[in-house]
């Protein structure tokens, strides 16, 4: 069954919004981690708020953003297909070559 030929464009799109809003909240969780020693020193919190600085911001901006969306294109038979997509892109880039959607 070859999902991406039977999206309609309004949903490859949200797909593709998606896919960018995982990569650059993966990418900007990347860039926090190396800067977590200049907070330690500089504000002081204690290594239970900075886990819940890194939990709060990695859950909210994750889960509740892309996957709503996701959730409101697609219906609900095709639901856990696309979002299993959307959180691995990997996967999607390399069905795309394959597929050439």
């Amino acid at each position: 069954m070859n999902v991406f030929k039977q999206m309609q464009k309004q949903q490859k799109v949200g797909l593709s919004l998606v896919m960018v809003i995982l990569f650059i909240d993966t990418l900007l969780y990347s860039l926090t981690i190396p800067i977590t020693p200049y907070i330690k020193e500089t504000l002081h919190p204690s290594s239970i708020m900075i886990r819940f600085i890194y939990i709060s911001y990695s859950t909210a901006v994750t889960w509740a953003a892309a996957l709503a969306l996701l959730a409101d294109l697609f219906a609900a038979k095709e639901r856990g297909l696309v979002m299993g997509i959307a959180l691995s892109p990997e996967h999607c880039l390399e069905r795309q070559l394959a597929v050439g959607c």
